[in-house]
């Protein structure tokens, strides 16, 4: 009669071994709201109507907390790639230009706005 309950709990032991084991908990600060890609891509986007050839470095953006705690700006460095041949031969120039977006958290995402 005792091995009934004996062989239950081994067998419930093996069982919860075989399950893969879940990952960890992180609790620590949400990422930069800046160089989330959907915000960088939409950023990219609205600066190539200026420039076409430009390249934007998710690495290379600061963020500032905005006056209310749903809005923050965004300081871009976009590496922007000039062709003028007459002044600087065959070679192309890239420059970086600081840009500053306005991005504000909305129910279902982000507003991009371009301040200057």
């Amino acid at each position: 009669m005792i091995r009934r309950p004996v062989y239950a709990l081994q067998v419930a032991l093996a069982l919860a071994l075989m399950l893969p084991a879940a990952p960890p908990a992180r609790a620590g600060t949400p990422a930069p709201v800046c160089r989330l890609s959907t915000v960088v891509d939409q950023m990219t986007r609205m600066l190539r109507v200026r420039f076409y050839y430009l390249r934007v470095d998710a690495a290379l953006i600061q963020e500032a907390p905005g006056l209310d705690g749903r809005t923050v700006q965004c300081g871009v460095c976009a590496d922007i790639v000039t062709y003028d041949t007459p002044r600087y031969g065959g070679q192309p120039v890239i420059r970086c230009e600081e840009h500053v977006f306005g991005v504000r958290a909305v129910r279902n995402g982000f507003v991009v706005h371009y301040l200057r």
